[in-house]
């Protein structure tokens, strides 16, 4: 689907669900099956645009049930909001670290298989990960890779390696995700590390690689949404970048000059899922909503919009061929095998990498006030 009317479809949803909850401000909070005179109510928390329109007005047809769309930018702001305004969300969809995290904090519901027979349709390898074993709190919703999309009428056949984006000639030119395990991971792999390494040799190179970036490459770091990825691509302001393969699969679709390709030396492989938040107040919708997501054809759709590949085996048959068939959406067995997804976070595995992009984004801001604006350029090299 065209990107600009995915984007327009999810601005509508966010301003229907705004001026539905607005409707519903005076009305008291519901209990575990609802709120309301009998309204059904589901408070869905996700990034903005994460799910197809047309599944969610699906769903509310089908079951009756209003679903209020809620988003976020970045994970790290989810933990903050479920604290400051416990019973507001229901539906959370987070990536496997924040599981970990959230999980161990005690902030989400154990999820009631009983009421979820079509769990049955995920694929095993899917299945029981370190961060949640047994999937006591989490379904699979999508997973991805982070690979690197190019503006390919500026940058023609380059090899593809991570290294492209320590190039010279990219100065001021480069978009680096702002997310700071992904982004250490990419300054690993291109040492020909693991993403998951910790050691203080380890660091100290991703550090270097990182800080070399700042100080003489004039990095940007971008939120990892579609529309900041596409308007960087399109304008001129990036050439290459990390992204998020359904966001750059969509973004080529829809401008010829932009490519993308899984590194060589590798690159992150992470699945998002599907949470219950520990203080929701309609958990018997919450639960219907997650079944009615993991029926094949509803899988599908979500997946054939979002341009993600789906954990869910049962939506097989109802895949778009041209995903099935783009490496950069279901990478091949050969492509997977340099890949990897990150390590269970403990806060002996975290602290040290909060400690380097806290001084990575310390200095990236002092350069950023220096220079007054890292993405200005010169007028003549826009296209």
């Amino acid at each position: 689907m065209k990107i600009f009317l995915r984007l327009l479809l999810g601005s509508l949803a966010v301003v229907l669900c705004q001026c539905s909850d607005q409707q519903a401000a005076s009305k008291e909070p519901g209990s575990t099956s609802g709120s309301g005179k009998g309204e059904r109510v589901l408070h869905l928390y996700s990034w903005e645009d994460y799910m197809n329109p047309m599944v969610i007005e699906t769903f509310t047809e089908r079951s009756g049930i209003d679903v209020r769309y809620h988003t976020f930018e970045e994970t790290d702001e989810v933990e903050s909001a479920l604290r400051a305004e416990p019973g507001k969300y229901d539906v959370v969809v987070i990536d496997n670290d924040k599981v970990d995290r959230l999980r161990e904090l005690r902030m989400l519901r154990k999820v009631d298989k009983s009421l979820l027979p079509n769990f049955k349709n995920l694929a095993e390898k899917h299945l029981d990960q370190d961060y949640d074993p047994g999937n006591e709190f989490s379904v699979p919703y999508l997973w991805g890779t982070t690979l690197l999309a190019y503006r390919n009428d500026k940058i023609p056949n380059p090899e593809p390696s991570w290294n492209l984006l320590w190039e010279s000639r990219l100065k001021g030119r480069i978009g680096m995700l702002n997310e700071r395990n992904e982004s250490v991971g990419v300054a690993l792999f291109r040492h020909g590390r693991s993403m998951n390494e910790r050691s203080e040799e380890a660091l100290a190179l991703a550090e270097m690689s990182l800080m070399e970036q700042v100080e003489r490459l004039d990095v940007q770091f971008i939120a990892g949404v579609p529309a900041d990825l596409e308007e960087g691509l399109t304008s001129g302001d990036i050439w290459a970048g990390m992204a998020y393969s359904g966001d750059a699969v969509m973004v080529a679709e829809e401008h010829e000059n932009v490519s993308y390709f899984i590194p060589k030396e590798g690159c992150a492989i992470w699945m998002d899922h599907l949470v219950i938040a520990r203080d929701s107040q309609n958990v018997e919708e919450a639960h219907e909503f997650l079944n009615f997501l993991l029926e094949g054809e509803i899988a599908a759709e979500n997946a054939n919009y979002l341009h993600y590949a789906s954990p869910n085996v049962a939506a097989e048959p109802y895949l778009a061929k041209e995903m099935l068939d783009n490496p950069g959406i279901v990478p091949p067995a050969e492509i997977l095998e340099r890949c990897e997804m990150a390590d269970r976070l403990t806060p002996e595995r975290e602290r040290p990498v909060n400690r380097l992009w806290g001084r990575v984004m310390s200095a990236w801001e002092d350069a950023n006030l220096s220079s007054q604006a890292v993405t200005e350029a010169p007028q003549s090299a826009l296209p």
